[in-house]
Parts: C-alpha cells; structure tokens; sequence
C-alpha cells in the first residue's frame, strides 16, 4: 500500500499529466515537510462539504482544458 504522497510521486515519475487533488487531514500548518502543495492541482482539509469539494473539482477540471 502507498499513501498518497507516494501515489504523486509515481505519477509523476512517470509522467502522467493529471490533476491530483490533496485532501488530508492535517491542517496547512501541520503539514509534514515533505509535502510540496505546489505539486498538487488544489488543497482541501478536512473538515469541508461536498460543495466546497464540487466546486474544486470544477475549478480543477477548467483550469486543465
């Protein structure tokens, strides 16, 4: 099993191009250090609501066009 840092990085070694949303638990601040947010399409912590994650994805999938 990987966790989702690992699942960015394979995605990226082999270079597929595709939006990766993070959603962690951890707030900004408590982020672990080797997490670069800038590698990710967008950033959600939880807790948020399905509409907040809706209008991510929408953000995400424009932003890709």
């Amino acid at each position: 099993l990987m966790d989702g840092l690992e699942l960015l990085q394979n995605i990226q070694a082999k270079k597929i191009k595709t939006p990766v949303i993070l959603i962690s638990a951890y707030t900004s601040v408590n982020l672990p250090d080797e997490t670069d947010v800038s590698n990710f399409a967008a950033v959600l912590f939880k807790p948020f609501d399905s509409s907040n994650l809706i209008a991510t994805i929408e953000k995400v999938l424009k932003i890709k066009k």
